[in-house]
């Protein structure tokens, strides 16, 4: 079994003999935009269900720019580990608050 390794990992070759799939398609060596790709596919995999049962389009949209930028920005301006997953993880949960569950 082959697992897909979608991954937070910046692009560095010289270090990492097995970049995450983010990385190896953008060769981003600072991590931001793969963070926010990935940040952007965890809605697009994840909230489908509510949007196709509202119809919510809008919200569906607004949530992914939302958790993407807030991927580029813990990554971009370097926050450590245990605050940006947190913050990452405040953004992922309050979707449910924000759609009454």
């Amino acid at each position: 079994m082959n697992i897909i390794r979608i991954g937070y990992g910046n692009y560095d070759p010289e270090h990492d003999n097995k970049p995450s799939f983010l990385a190896k398609i953008t060769h981003d060596r600072g991590g931001w935009w793969i963070r926010a790709i990935a940040g952007a596919l965890y809605v697009l995999i994840g909230y489908p269900p509510y949007t196709f049962y509202s119809g919510n389009w809008w919200f569906y949209i607004l949530w992914m720019a939302v958790s993407a930028g807030t991927g580029y920005c813990v990554s971009r301006f370097r926050l450590k580990d245990k605050i940006s997953d947190f913050v990452i993880g405040i953004i992922a949960v309050s979707v449910l608050f924000a759609i009454g569950f």
